[in-house]
């Protein structure tokens, strides 16, 4: 009966681990690198307000699916320009290279 038991647990155990390890491969999906300049300030949110602009933008492009993943690392206050009135924001992101 020990062994029966200690075998269960194994498969269970072993299940979890094999399962982790296609969730953490499901994230290089994110290989495709989306740069953009768009306006306004980054403020306290800025990587949210990234992410629906870049997702926004790639919506835009024919093809695309409704629900392409999009993931912003950084959002960067970009120095104002006399020519440019309005603040502008750098956004570094990945998404969904699949299409």
């Amino acid at each position: 009966m020990k062994y029966g038991v200690f075998l269960v647990v194994s498969c269970v155990v072993g299940f979890l681990i094999l399962s982790h390890v296609k969730e953490v491969e499901g994230q290089k999906d994110l290989g495709c690198n989306a740069t953009n300049r768009f306006p306004g300030q980054c403020g306290n949110n800025g990587n949210i307000l990234c992410e629906a602009d870049v997702r926004a933008m790639m919506l835009k492009i024919p093809g695309v699916p409704k629900n392409i993943k999009v993931a912003c690392q950084s959002c960067t206050q970009m120095p104002r320009n006399p020519r440019f009135q309005a603040p502008r924001r750098m956004c570094n992101c990945m998404t969904d290279c699949k299409k």
